[in-house]
C-alpha cells in the first residue's frame, strides 16, 4: 500500500501492526513511522516561525565566534531583531484582544472564587490550577492583564 495516499490514523495502526510482525515488537525502521514523522515535520515547517526560532537565529548569527570567525552579517541581525520585535508586538496585540478589561474582570472574580472556596486544602487548589490551565487560563497571564488593565 502507497503510504503517501494513508490517512494518519491507517499509518499509525500499520506501524503498529508492522512493529510487531516486522521488528519483533520492537522498534525498528518502519515505513509507516517514517511517513508520519515526514508529515510532522511538513506541518512544522509550515508554520510560522516562533520567538524560539528567532532566538536561536539570533544567537548563531549574534555571537561573539560569529564575528571571529567572520560569519557575523549585522544586516541579518538587525532583520532577525525586527522580525522578532514584529512578532512580539503581535502576540501584545493579541494578548490586549483577548484579554480585555471586562473578561479580565470577569476571569479575576471566577479565579480567586474558585481559589477561596478550596479553602486551605492544597490539593484541590492544584487540581482547581490545573483545570485552569487546561481551558487555557494562566495565573501568569491574568496577573498580566491585571496590571495591562488597572484593575
Amino acid at each position: 500500500m502507497n503510504t503517501k495516499t494513508m490517512a494518519i490514523e491507517e499509518l499509525r495502526k500499520a506501524a503498529k501492526s508492522y512493529d510487531l510482525g516486522m521488528n519483533e515488537g520492537g522498534e525498528g525502521y518502519n515505513p509507516y513511522t517514517n511517513e508520519i514523522e515526514s508529515r510532522e515535520m511538513e506541518e512544522i515547517k509550515k508554520a510560522p516561525r516562533g520567538q524560539w526560532e528567532i532566538l536561536t537565529d539570533l544567537e548563531r548569527y549574534d555571537c561573539s565566534l560569529a564575528k571571529e570567525c567572520g560569519t557575523y552579517d549585522s544586516d541579518k541581525v538587525a532583520a532577525l531583531r525586527k522580525e522578532l520585535s514584529d512578532l512580539e508586538e503581535k502576540e501584545e496585540k493579541e494578548f490586549a484582544a483577548k484579554w480585555t478589561p471586562e473578561y479580565t474582570a470577569k476571569i479575576r472574580a471566577e479565579w480567586n472564587a474558585s481559589i477561596r472556596a478550596c479553602g486551605n486544602d492544597q490539593l484541590k487548589t492544584n487540581k482547581k490550577i490545573a483545570e485552569y490551565q487546561a481551558s487555557g487560563i494562566y495565573l501568569s497571564d491574568l496577573k498580566k492583564a491585571v496590571k495591562i488593565n488597572n484593575q
